[in-house]
């Protein structure tokens, strides 16, 4: 197995192109662009507090509630219960408690997130809710099993503004997040398979 021991990306970059996502690198908000790097981290299931009888909940800006769902729903059929044509998250799948709002901003016991990928569209959680928790971009990163990335775009370097690595990309490369930097994150490779 070979390492990439001293590569970096381009961390933002890199988390738009997550493979769990289906998003694009900018949304536009009333004139505004949230971008990864614009975000101040995502708000994620907290899997310790979160349990069968509790629902995930977002509000309007009034504080009215504007949708909920359960990642305990009945399955027997295939379908999703709680499915909602306006929801884009950057990040989610029911079957595995896969949950990453992106996040505008904290205020007034609220985080600001987008919950539409496409539209920009922005809705607000309570930031006291046992079933969400907030994270910065690094220590989501980091929990993150494999990343995916655009070589062309975003080549891999030995240190962050540096020589850029050369790998090759004949073969299938799985690669994990080590550290964070500001806003590189240096990962290893591992588990290569030839491709068929």
């Amino acid at each position: 197995m070979n390492l990439v021991t001293a590569a970096f990306i381009k961390l933002a970059l890199l988390l738009i192109i997550f493979s769990c996502c289906k998003t694009s690198a900018t949304n536009q908000v009333n004139g505004n662009n949230m971008t990864v790097g614009s975000s101040i981290g995502v708000v994620t299931l907290n899997k310790e507090g979160y349990g069968r009888n509790d629902l995930v909940r977002i509000y309007n800006e009034d504080g009215s509630l504007w949708y909920q769902f359960s990642y305990y729903y009945d399955n027997s059929d295939g379908d999703f219960e709680y499915a909602n044509n306006s929801i884009r998250l950057f990040a989610f799948h029911p079957d595995y408690f896969l949950l990453a709002l992106k996040c505008a901003g904290r205020a007034n016991g609220r985080y600001e997130v987008v919950v539409n990928e496409e539209t920009g569209l922005r809705k607000y959680v309570r930031d006291d809710d046992p079933a969400l928790k907030f994270e910065t971009w690094g220590e989501h990163v980091s929990g993150i099993i494999a990343i995916g990335f655009n070589s062309e775009t975003n080549p891999l370097r030995k240190e962050p503004e540096g020589q850029l690595k050369s790998v090759s990309f004949t073969e299938r490369v799985v690669f994990q997040p080590v550290e964070v930097r500001g806003d590189w994150l240096k990962i290893r490779r591992s588990g290569c398979q030839k491709r068929e």
